[in-house]
């Protein structure tokens, strides 16, 4: 069993957790994880609309965009987010860190 990190209380947590539903009680159609095909490619023709594709072709430091509401770039930014910290290091991956204004606005980004 690992070890709790120092200063963090265990067991006392009063936030509802990331999930509040059941996983038995979702829908059979949505997917699990492990029913997500290994060749999923979510970078393929027909996947993410143009100006999603864009966003994750551009490896700027610093991205900047007209946001607006159900744009899609939230997603788009949530899967290059993945994409990075899933990559081995000798591919560029690194720690991600997304910082948002509300809490409900990062468990959306999760």
């Amino acid at each position: 069993m690992a070890e709790a990190l120092p200063g963090l209380p265990q067991g006392k947590w009063t936030d509802p957790p990331v999930l509040p539903i059941d996983p038995a009680k979702l829908p059979v159609e949505l997917p699990r994880g492990a029913d997500i095909p290994d060749d999923l490619d979510p970078l393929a023709e027909g996947v993410l609309m143009a100006h999603q594709a864009e966003w994750l072709a551009d490896d700027s430091l610093l991205k900047g965009c007209a946001k607006g509401r159900r744009t899609g770039i939230t997603f788009a930014e949530a899967l290059d987010a993945t994409l990075i910290a899933a990559a081995q290091r000798s591919a560029g991956g690194q720690n991600y860190f997304y910082i948002p204004d509300t809490k409900p606005k990062g468990r959306e980004f999760i």
